[in-house]
C-alpha cells in the first residue's frame, strides 16, 4: 500500500514538474492540480466498481 502512494507521489510530482515547464506555471500549483485530478479518477473508479459489484449482487438476488 505504501508503494502505491509512492508511486502515485512520483507520477504525480514529475508530471507537475514537467507541466509547469511547458506551461510556464508555478510547479507546486502543477504539482497540486496533478495529484487532485489522480485522486479525483482514481476515487471515481472506485466508486464505479463499487457500484457495479453491488448492482450485480442485487440483479443476482432477483433471478
Amino acid at each position: 500500500m505504501i508503494l502505491n502512494g509512492m508511486v502515485i507521489a512520483l507520477v504525480g510530482m514529475l508530471s507537475g514538474l514537467v507541466a509547469s515547464y511547458e506551461l510556464g506555471t508555478p510547479p507546486g500549483a502543477s504539482i497540486t492540480l496533478i495529484l487532485m485530478l489522480i485522486f479525483s479518477v482514481i476515487t471515481l473508479a472506485k466508486y464505479m466498481l463499487d457500484y457495479l459489484k453491488l448492482d450485480r449482487l442485487f440483479n443476482k438476488s432477483q433471478v
